[in-house]
């Protein structure tokens, strides 16, 4: 895991496993979730201008939306629920 990672590592399981202990394969899951979103976040980012256009942040978040999506939110038996 990059160190970078680690913070968004940390708060997705603070978030998701609040009061219960994940197990291994949650943890698992999770973690690889999270470092794919961090590192197409990443990718993103490195596009000059890309905070300035909008166009690239909505594809940019649109992309996060469907990539979380893809995880199977269930499948990864999460304890958060968004609002």
């Amino acid at each position: 895991m990059v160190a970078a990672s680690r913070p968004f590592v940390r708060l997705m399981l603070e978030l998701c496993f609040p009061n219960v202990d994940a197990d291994d394969s949650q943890r698992h899951a999770l973690i690889a979730a999270t470092l794919d979103l961090v590192e197409r976040i990443g990718r993103e980012i490195r596009l000059v201008g890309c905070w300035r256009n909008p166009d690239a942040r909505e594809r940019l978040t649109k992309g996060l939306v469907r990539a979380i999506d893809e995880t199977g939110h269930d499948t990864l038996g999460l304890a958060y629920a968004p609002p």
